[in-house]
C-alpha cells in the first residue's frame, strides 16, 4: 500500500476563525507572560457566534496506548494550570469544515475554470498571479482569486457560484452600454468604453452579463456597471476611481508643519528636463508644465508648477518606498494631472483621486472653503500612490462602495502616508481650520465604528497598522506589508486582512511578530476574542519542514491540509533534545478538553502521532490540522533540534472497475475521493451524473504519488454532467478519482445534491479522427478542436463547435475553440463582424453608417461617430434644441434659433451678459457692462447719479466715483470742502470717501485740492478732473511665470536710438524665491539690445540692465541691489540712456521717483545704440511671475521733476497730455497700457509707428489675465 506524501500545493493562509481555534492551543502550552489578561474583549467579528464554554466531558486515555500515553504528572500539570486561565474566556461556535479549497482550485484549473490574469511578480521571493473563474468559456466577473508560488491559495472565499441561469443573453453591447451610461446620468467621457461579456454570480443564479466600464468627466469617476444579459437590469455599480476625501511641494512634509518651503531631492527623473522619470509623469491640467533643462524646479508657492513639483515629490517618494520594501519594479511611469477643475462648472475640484484600469491620478487645487493644499500636502500625494500599490498586489473585487475591501484599501492608503509623513495625522493642511483630515492615531474598533464611507471605517484597519508601526518601525512593518497584501482576498473580510499580515510576517520575518500582529488585531475587534502568540510557522510542506530549532519552553505549530480522504496520517518527529508533540483539528478541538487532541511526549526527540478511523480524534473529524513541537520548558538553556514529517495513508480501493457509486456532497466546496486500481496503458472513463435536479458535478482524477491531475471535466456529459471519456493510465497502481462541484458558497443549496460516479474500461479500438493516442469512442475530443465531444455542435468538423459568444461566429472557426479569433473582426471588438451591428466600433450602427468597416472619429466622445453624429463636435448634440449644435450656436444652452448679436461678439444677444460690448467687460466686477457702468472701475450696481458738480442734476458720473463728493452724498458743495479743510487740519469727523478727494494733477487730498474746489465752486477757471482713486483705471495684465509675455508680432523700429527714456510701472510676486534664477522683465531684442532683468538671490536680489550693440557686444552691464523690494507692491522703474558723450556715461535708474545709484558695473564700455527694426519683450521666456501697468518710451531724457509727476499720479496720468510738471508728452513714442482697452491687452496708444505688444500676447486672455488692480 503506498502512502503519498502531502499534495504539493500550500494551504491556505489561516482565517480568522482558524487563528482563533490555534489560539486556544497556543495559550494552552505558551509562558504565562503572554498577556493573557489584556486579550478579554467581546467578539467583534459578527460572522462567528460567541457562546460560553460547555462543561468539558473528557474520554478516557488508556495509560500505556502509544502516542496517547500521559508524560509525568509535572507536565500534566503545567497544561492544567495553563488550561484554567482559559476558563473566563467566551468561546468561538465551531463553524462547520472549510472546503478542500486548494485542491478544488488545482482542479478547477485543470478543467478550463480558472483563468489566470496579468503577469507574475515577485514579492518577499514569492511569486504571486491574480486568477478569475469562468464558465462555458466565459469570464465570471466577481470570481477572483490570486495563486502564490505556482500553487493556488490565497483565494477571496467565493470561488464557488450558484447554478448557471439560462444562458441566452439578448442585450447587444450597444444596448448595455446605453444602459450603463443611463445608470451614472454622465454628460462626457474622458476616455473611450471598455465592455466585456460574462456571468455574475447573485444569491440565487450565476447570470449572463456584461460588464462596461466608464470613464466619465462629468461627473468625475471611472464607473463599472455590471447589467444582467438578459434584461439589461443592473446587478452592481460602482465608481472604481479611488478618492481621498479633501485635498491636500515643497512643503515638507505640508504647508501647516512647515510653512516655508525648503528644497528637497527630486528622484528618479528622466531626461525630459520635466516632471516625469520612472514613476511618474506630471502634466496640469490648466497651465503649462514645468520644463527646467537645469533639473532646478523651484518656484514660488503660489506658481502652479510649484503643485507639479510637490506631487512628482509625493508621488516618487511613495514610489520608491514601495520598492525598497519588495513591490514590484515599476515598468512605466504613471499619468499625475494637477490644477484639475470640474469640466463642467469650471468650479475647483476638492479632491484627490487614483483611477484604478486606467492608472493615473487627479490633483484638484480645492475652493479654498472645503479644502486647499491638495497638491501640495505630502500625505495626499502618498495616499493616492497608495491606492495604486494596493491595486496591483490585490486587485480588489468591488461590487458595492460598503465592500469591506474598499475600507481596507483606504486604511492602507492612508498608512503609506503617515509613514512618508512621518505620523499618524493625515493631510493636516487640507481642511481650512482643522487640525488633520484624519487620524491614525485613533481608537476604532470594529464594529462599533463601522461607517458608509470606507475612509471612515478605514480608520479602523489604518489604526491597527499604525499600532504595528509603533511596535516594528516603519520600515519593519513596511516589509510585512508588501509581502502580506498578496495574500488578501480581492473581496477580503474582517479577519482576512491579519491573515494577510501575518503570512507577510512569516514569508520576512519566518512568523516573529505573529503575536504583535494577533494581539493588536484582536485589540480592534479585526479577529475572534482569542489571540495568537508569535509561534505560527506556516504551512506544512510535503518532504517535511526541514531542520528546525527551538528555545526552552518555546512551541511551534505548524497546518497541515490532508489530502481528500485520507485514511490515516502519521506525524513524527526527529532530532536533538528533548521535543514534544501535539496533533489536533484545526478547528473542531477543545483547549479545555483533553480527549480533544494527541499527545505524544516521550522523552528525547523522536515522537511520533497516527490518526485514522480508530482514534480519537479521527481522520474523519478535520481537512485542516493543527501540529505544535515544543520544548518541555525544562529551563536548561539547551535549544532543541527536530525535523517534522507527515505521512498519508491512502483508503483501499473503494470503487472497482468497472463500478458504480452513489454518494452526495453535503456541503459547498465539498470534495469526495474514490480511489481505483489500474493498469499501464488501460484507458479509463469516468462520469458523474448528477441526481439532484440542477446539480452540476465537477471530477478529476489524480496520480496521487507524485501528485498530479491527470484529467478533469465539467460539462461534457448530458446536461451539466461531468465526463471524462477516456485517459491513459501512464503505469500500474491505484488512482483517485475527484468530485466536486463549481456551484455555490452563497446558497449552500446550490453546490450540494447527490450523484452517481461511475467507471469503465474502454477497448480503444475502431476509428481515430484526429490520429491521437485515443480512439474515437474514447476520446472526449473527437475533432481535437478543443471543444468536447458533448458541448460540441459539431464534433467531428474541427472548424464548429459552437457560439458561446453569440457572435454569429463558430468559436471553432479557425480550427481549434477560440472565443477571440473566431472570425473577422474589423474593429477588434472581440464580436466577429457577421454579429457586430458595429463593424467598426465607431457608435453608428452599420445600417445607417456609410462606412461600416470605416471607424469615424467621435471627436465630443458621446459614443456615436461622425458618420451617424447630428453633432459631431457636441456631446449634447443641441441641448437647447433651437436647431443649431452648440459648436455653432452663439447660445449653447439657451434656445435662440435667430441667432442675433448685435455687438458681433460671438455671442448671441440671449445670452451675452453685455450685448453692446463686444468683449464683455465688466471691470470692477459690479454686473455692469463697461459700456454701460457710470463708475466703470468702482463696483457700483445702483448705478445711483445724485448730482455732480453743486447740482442736484444727473451728470452721467455716478455717485460712487465722483471725485470731490468726500462725504458721499453723491454731490460735490461747500459741504465737500468744508470736511476735506477739517480733515486737513486733524479735526472729526474724517472723510467719508477717501477714495473721491483728488480733483488735480498737483493735488493729493491736499490743500490744492481744495482750492480747485473753491475756484469751482466761485465760478472761476478751475482744473477740476475726475483723477480721484475711484475713478481712474487700475488695470494690468497678470503674467503666470509659466509661458505668459507680452510681445510683438513681428520686428519694427521704435524710432529710438541713443538718447531714450524707459518707464514701466511692475510688481514682481517671485524675486526673493528665484534663488539663481533671473526673471526678464523687458527686453528690445535683436540690434542694439536691452535686457532688463531681476535676479533672485536669497540676498540683495540685483535689478540688471544690460546693453549691447548691433555687433552683440555688451556695452553696459549694471545692477542696483534691493530695487523691487517689498515684493508685493508695485514699482515705478524709470531708465534713461544719453549717448551722446559717446557712450561713456552709465544709465540712470529712478525708481519710485527717486534717484538710485548702481550697486555693481560688471561693464562699462564706450558705443552707441542705434535703431533698427527689433522684438519688444516684456516678461518674455525667463517668464516674469507678477503684474504689468503702463509702460512708455520717449526718445528724450525726462527731468527728474517729470519722472517724479508719473510716479505721483501713477495711473490716473495720460502721458500723451503734458500735466502738472510733465511736459514731454510730444516727444512719447510709444505707449502700452495693457489691458485698459478691453479690445486689444497691449495696443500702442500713440498714433504715429504703434507697436502693439498685445498681437503676440502669448497664452493670455482679457477674461483670464487682465485684474483690477495698478498703482494710484
Amino acid at each position: 500500500m503506498r502512502t503519498p506524501p502531502l499534495p504539493p500545493w500550500k494551504p491556505v493562509y489561516l482565517t480568522a476563525g482558524r487563528l482563533a481555534a490555534l489560539a486556544g492551543l497556543m495559550l494552552l502550552l505558551a509562558p504565562s507572560d503572554l498577556g493573557i489578561e489584556e486579550l478579554r474583549h467581546p467578539a467583534r467579528d459578527p460572522r462567528v457566534a460567541v457562546a460560553a464554554p460547555a462543561p468539558s466531558v473528557k474520554r478516557a486515555i488508556p495509560v500505556g496506548a502509544g502516542p496517547l500515553a500521559p508524560k509525568p504528572s509535572s507536565k500534566l500539570s503545567r497544561v492544567a494550570r495553563l488550561a484554567s486561565k482559559l476558563r473566563a474566556h467566551p468561546r468561538p461556535a465551531v463553524r462547520r469544515k472549510q472546503p478542500q479549497r486548494a485542491t478544488r482550485l488545482a482542479l478547477l484549473e485543470h478543467a478550463g475554470l480558472l483563468e489566470r490574469l496579468g503577469s507574475e511578480a515577485e514579492i518577499a521571493g514569492v511569486r504571486h498571479r491574480a486568477f478569475r473563474l469562468r464558465k462555458a468559456g466565459l469570464p465570471i466577473f466577481n470570481r477572483r482569486g490570486r495563486i502564490h508560488d505556482g500553487t493556488l491559495a490565497g483565494s477571496s472565499g467565493h470561488l464557488s457560484f450558484p447554478p448557471l441561469a439560462s444562458q441566452e443573453a439578448r442585450i447587444t453591447r450597444d444596448e448595455a452600454v446605453r444602459r450603463a451610461i443611463a445608470l451614472t446620468s454622465m454628460r462626457r467621457l474622458w476616455a473611450g468604453v471598455k465592455s466585456e461579456r460574462g456571468w455574475f454570480a447573485t444569491e440565487d443564479a450565476t447570470v449572463p452579463a456584461w460588464q462596461v466600464t466608464l470613464p466619465t468627466e462629468h461627473p468625475f469617476g471611472l464607473w463599472q456597471a455590471t447589467l444582467d444579459g438578459r434584461t439589461g437590469e443592473p446587478l452592481a455599480l460602482v465608481d472604481l476611481a479611488r478618492h481621498l476625501d479633501g485635498t491636500g511641494l515643497v512643503h515638507d512634509p505640508n504647508p501647516v508643519l512647515a510653512p516655508t518651503p525648503s528644497l528637497v531631492t527630486l528622484f528618479d527623473l528622466d531626461d525630459s528636463f520635466r516632471l516625469s522619470g520612472k514613476f511618474t509623469t506630471v502634466l496640469d491640467d490648466r497651465s503649462v508644465e514645468a520644463f527646467q533643462p537645469d533639473l532646478e524646479f523651484v518656484y514660488p508657492t503660489d506658481d502652479p508648477r510649484f503643485v507639479q513639483t510637490s506631487v512628482y515629490r509625493g508621488l516618487t517618494d511613495t514610489g520608491r518606498f514601495a520598492e525598497a520594501h519588495g513591490f514590484p519594479a515599476f515598468s512605466e511611469p504613471l499619468l499625475a494631472f494637477t490644477n484639475v477643475a470640474i469640466s463642467e462648472s469650471g468650479d475647483e475640484l476638492n479632491d484627490a483621486v487614483f483611477v484604478p484600469g486606467f492608472n493615473f491620478f487627479m490633483f484638484g487645487n480645492g475652493d479654498g472653503v472645503l479644502t486647499t493644499n491638495i497638491g501640495k500636502d505630502l500625505d495626499v500625494a502618498a495616499h493616492e500612490m497608495g491606492h495604486y500599490i494596493f491595486n496591483v498586489l490585490v486587485d480588489p473585487v468591488v461590487v458595492s462602495s460598503t465592500d469591506l475591501v474598499l475600507a481596507i484599501e483606504e486604511g492602507v492608503a492612508d498608512t503609506l502616508a503617515a509613514l512618508l509623513g512621518g505620523d499618524a495625522n493625515i493631510a493636516e493642511s487640507v481642511i481650512p481650520g482643522e487640525d488633520f483630515l484624519r487620524t491614525l492615531a485613533n481608537d476604532r474598533v470594529f464594529p462599533r465604528d463601522l461607517a458608509d464611507d470606507p475612509h471612515e471605517t478605514g480608520l479602523i484597519f489604518g489604526g491597527f497598522n499604525w499600532d504595528l508601526v509603533q511596535l516594528l518601525g516603519a520600515d519593519g512593518f513596511a516589509d510585512i506589508l508588501i509581502a502580506g497584501l498578496p495574500f488578501l482576498p480581492p473581496d477580503a473580510f474582517l479577519g482576512e486582512y491579519p491573515d494577510a499580515l501575518l503570512a507577510g510576517d512569516q514569508l520576512v520575518n519566518a512568523g516573529a511578530n505573529a503575536a504583535f500582529i494577533q494581539n493588536l488585531a484582536n485589540a480592534r475587534g479585526l479577529l475572534d476574542p482569542l489571540g495568537l502568540v508569535a509561534d505560527f510557522k506556516g504551512s506544512l510542506e510535503p518532504g517535511g519542514t526541514g531542520p528546525q530549532s527551538t528555545a526552552d519552553g518555546e512551541v511551534q505549530v505548524w497546518v497541515f491540509q490532508k489530502f481528500p480522504d485520507s485514511a490515516a496520517l502519521e506525524f513524527s518527529t526527529t532530532g536533538s533534545g528533548d521535543i514534544d508533540l501535539l496533533v489536533a483539528p484545526l478547528e473542531g478541538y477543545d483547549p479545555l478538553d483533553m480527549s480533544t487532541f494527541m499527545q505524544s511526549f516521550e522523552p528525547g526527540s523522536t515522537e511520533s502521532i497516527r490518526i485514522d478511523r480508530t482514534t480519537s480524534p479521527s481522520v474523519d473529524d478535520a481537512d485542516a490540522w493543527l501540529v505544535a513541537v515544543f520544548d518541555p520548558n525544562n529551563m536548561n538553556g539547551i535549544p532543541s533540534s527536530y525535523e517534522l514529517e507527515v505521512s498519508v495513508t491512502l483508503p483501499l480501493v473503494n470503487i472497482s472497475i468497472p463500478g458504480v457509486r452513489a454518494a452526495s456532497l453535503d456541503q459547498p466546496g465539498e470534495i469526495d475521493t474514490f480511489t481505483f486500481s489500474a493498469l499501464a496503458g488501460q484507458v479509463v472513463r469516468v462520469e458523474a451524473s448528477g441526481q439532484t435536479p440542477g446539480f452540476d458535478p465537477l471530477i478529476g482524477i489524480v496520480d496521487p504519488e507524485p501528485f498530479e491531475l491527470l484529467a478533469s471535466d465539467d460539462d461534457s456529459g448530458p446536461g451539466f454532467d461531468a465526463l471524462i471519456q477516456g485517459l491513459r493510465i501512464p503505469e500500474t497502481g491505484r488512482y483517485v478519482i475527484l468530485v466536486s462541484s463549481p456551484l455555490g458558497d452563497i446558497d449552500p443549496s446550490s453546490g450540494t445534491g447527490s450523484y452517481l460516479v461511475s467507471i469503465s474500461l474502454c477497448s480503444n479500438l475502431g476509428t481515430n479522427l484526429d490520429g491521437d493516442d485515443l480512439v474515437d469512442d474514447c476520446d472526449d475530443d473527437d475533432d481535437n478542436d478543443g471543444f468536447k465531444d458533448g458541448a460540441d455542435s459539431a464534433p467531428r468538423n474541427a472548424t464548429a463547435c459552437s457560439d458561446i459568444d453569440r457572435d454569429l461566429c463558430d468559436d471553432c472557426s479557425s480550427g481549434s475553440f477560440d472565443l477571440v479569433n473566431d472570425g473577422p473582426d474589423a474593429d477588434g471588438d472581440l464580436i466577429c463582424d457577421l454579429g457586430d451591428p458595429d463593424d467598426d466600433n465607431d457608435g453608428c450602427a452599420d445600417t445607417e453608417d456609410p462606412a461600416p468597416f470605416v471607424p469615424s472619429p467621435d471627436q465630443d466622445l458621446d459614443l456615436a461617430g461622425a458618420d451617424c453624429d447630428p453633432c459631431p463636435f457636441d456631446a449634447d448634440d443641441d441641448i437647447d434644441a433651437d436647431g443649431l449644435c452648440a459648436d455653432v450656436d452663439n447660445c449653447p444652452a439657451l434656445f435662440n434659433p435667430n441667432q442675433d448679436d448685435v455687438d458681433g461678439d460671438l455671442l448671441g444677444d440671449a445670452c451675452d451678459p453685455c450685448p453692446l460690448d463686444p468683449v464683455n467687460a465688466d471691470l470692477d466686477g459690479d454686473g455692469v457692462c463697461v459700456v454701460t457702468d457710470n463708475c466703470p472701475y468702482t463696483t457700483n450696481p445702483d448705478q445711483l447719479d445724485s448730482g455732480g458738480f453743486d447740482t442736484a442734476v444727473p451728470n452721467t458720473i455716478g455717485d460712487g466715483c465722483e471725485c470731490g463728493d468726500v462725504n458721499g452724498d453723491g454731490v460735490v458743495d461747500l459741504a465737500d470742502i468744508v470736511l476735506l479743510r477739517r480733515t486737513l487740519f486733524g479735526l472729526p469727523p474724517g472723510l467719508a470717501a477717501p477714495e473721491k478727494c483728488r480733483v488735480s494733477p498737483l493735488g493729493s487730498c491736499n490743500d490744492i485740492d481744495v482750492d480747485v474746489l473753491r475756484r469751482a465752486l466761485a465760478g472761476l477757471l478751475h482744473g477740476i478732473e475726475q483723477l480721484c482713486f475711484a475713478a481712474i483705471p487700475r488695470v494690468s495684465v497678470d503674467l503666470d511665470g509659466a509661458g505668459e509675455w507680452l510681445a510683438n508680432a513681428s520686428e519694427q523700429s521704435l524710432g529710438i536710438a541713443n538718447v531714450w527714456t524707459l518707464s514701466i510701472w511692475i510688481q514682481d510676486r517671485s524675486f526673493d524665491t528665484k534663488a539663481a534664477n533671473y526673471v526678464r522683465l523687458f527686453r528690445l531684442d535683436r540690434n542694439s539690445v536691452v535686457n532688463l532683468s531681476q535676479l533672485g538671490n536669497g540676498g540683495t536680489n540685483p535689478l540688471t540692465l544690460e546693453l549691447s550693440d548691433t555687433s552683440g557686444a555688451i556695452l553696459k552691464d549694471v545692477a542696483w541691489n534691493n530695487v523691487m523690494s517689498p515684493a508685493a507692491l508695485f514699482h515705478h522703474l524709470v531708465l534713461i540712456w544719453d549717448g551722446t558723450d559717446g557712450g561713456l556715461g552709465l544709465p540712470t535708474l529712478y525708481v519710485d521717483g527717486e534717484l538710485r545709484p548702481a550697486s555693481t558695473v560688471t561693464t562699462n564700455a564706450a558705443g552707441t545704440l542705434e535703431d533698427s527694426p527689433r522684438s519688444v519683450f516684456i516678461g518674455g521666456t525667463a517668464s516674469l511671475d507678477g503684474r504689468v501697468g503702463h509702460t512708455a518710451f520717449w526718445d528724450v531724457a525726462l527731468a527728474p521733476e517729470e519722472i517724479a509727476q508719473i510716479f505721483d499720479l501713477g495711473h490716473a496720468i495720460d502721458l500723451r497730455s503734458d500735466s502738472g510738471d510733465y511736459l514731454s508728452s510730444s516727444r512719447l513714442k510709444h505707449y502700452w497700457r495693457p489691458g485698459q482697452i478691453p479690445s486689444a491687452i497691449g495696443l500702442d496708444a500713440v498714433p504715429t509707428n504703434p507697436i502693439d505688444i498685445a498681437s503676440f500676447a502669448l497664452n493670455l486672455t482679457y477674461h483670464d489675465d487682465v485684474v483690477f488692480e495698478g498703482p494710484e
